[in-house]
């Protein structure tokens, strides 16, 4: 579950295993390229390079359970763990945990590659099947497992991701300077984020605000229509895009933002609101349920197809100061519910449990 691109699963596995107690004694096993810098934050985690890159074809060998068999009796592990599929049968005498980020294939084919798209389908009912136990980020993510799998609530726990308040609290390098306030989205461009309405609401205030829209997030798919919706809607000159930033930088965006905007179409938790009210910004989300149970009445919700109530929502926020004041307030309340240490702890004490500790 260790990879080197700043996604919300990589983020997961880093602020959550970086807690781990050293007596439970890790073995990672990486591909080729893994980040030395990652490495150096885990001197208790021994690093064992298995391939060079994980194909396609690559991940329907892991499946075998000789695959595993060898290299776990190698290393001596009593617990094999991930977050990607699929699960092997039973190597040897090793329990299984998977966690699970989000069903998105089930929402839409559209949301993730035809590869993907083919393994999910191919392996998530038999790898939920064969785990020991599942971890679901959320309560919605659990719930969706339960009704779309009749996964038995006694091999469920939901371990929440978290933000470390103090990071986005304190201040650090200036960051990047705009010459004037801007909206910020933070998520890889593709298709979920649903950024072309963002883009679109963009648009209906611009004749009422003069800011900018700043995007941050990897191109997987989107950029192309997201440049085009922007020249149709006459803000091409106003949209900024960020890409390859370090958390310093990234977090000086946020702190001095605007308001942050997450007008995704489907997500599996919702960091992006979380972090927002960490830093101290108003949030305007999309009214979905992973977003409703980490910002609550913290944030100003909108139709995720609707263009027009998120461009209210958006002027509700800049144009009013005692609304944004209000949002900040409770978002600063909510953030206090999620805590990485308090999701470690929960994933410590699972952990013990399948070892037999």
């Amino acid at each position: 579950m260790f990879t080197t691109p700043a996604t919300g699963a990589s983020k997961r596995a880093y602020e959550l295993h970086r807690r781990m107690p050293p007596d439970l004694g890790f073995t990672a096993f990486v591909t080729g390229g893994f980040s030395k810098e990652w490495k150096r934050e885990f001197p208790d985690f021994q690093f064992v390079e298995v391939c060079g890159s994980r194909s396609f074809l690559r991940r329907l060998r892991e499946g075998s359970s000789s695959f595993w068999r060898k290299l776990l009796d190698e290393h001596g592990c009593g617990l094999w763990v991930t977050d990607t599929l699929p699960v092997p049968s039973r190597p040897g005498n090793v329990r299984t945990c998977i966690t699970v980020h989000d069903l998105r294939y089930l929402e839409s084919w559209r949301y993730v590659s035809l590869r993907r798209f083919i393994l999910l389908k191919a392996f998530m009912g038999r790898s939920l099947a064969r785990a020991d136990s599942v971890v679901a980020v959320s309560s919605w993510t659990g719930g969706q497992l339960e009704e779309r799998y009749a996964l038995s609530g006694s091999k469920l726990s939901v371990i929440g991701n978290a933000v470390d308040p103090d990071r986005f609290g304190t201040e650090g390098a200036d960051g990047e300077h705009f010459q004037r306030p801007y909206l910020l989205s933070v998520g890889h461009l593709e298709r979920r984020k649903n950024i072309r309405t963002l883009v679109e609401a963009f648009g209906k205030i611009a004749d009422r605000w003069d800011g900018y829209l700043v995007l941050v997030g990897r191109d997987q798919g989107s950029l192309g229509s997201i440049k085009a919706a922007a020249r149709k809607y006459g803000v091409r000159e106003r949209l900024m895009i960020r890409q390859g930033l370090d958390f310093d930088r990234l977090v000086q965006l946020y702190r001095n933002c605007e308001a942050v905007v997450c007008p995704s179409e489907y997500e599996g938790f919702g960091l992006t609101p979380l972090e927002g009210m960490a830093a101290g910004r108003p949030v305007v989300a999309s009214d979905i349920p992973p977003h409703r149970e980490v910002a609550g009445e913290a944030a100003l919700y909108a139709d995720p197809k609707d263009a027009g109530g998120f461009a209210a929502s958006i002027l509700k926020v800049i144009e009013d100061r005692s609304v944004s004041d209000v949002l900040v307030e409770s978002g600063r309340e909510r953030v206090r519910m999620f805590s990485w240490q308090r999701s470690a702890e929960k994933l410590v004490s699972l952990y013990r449990e399948l070892l037999g500790r």
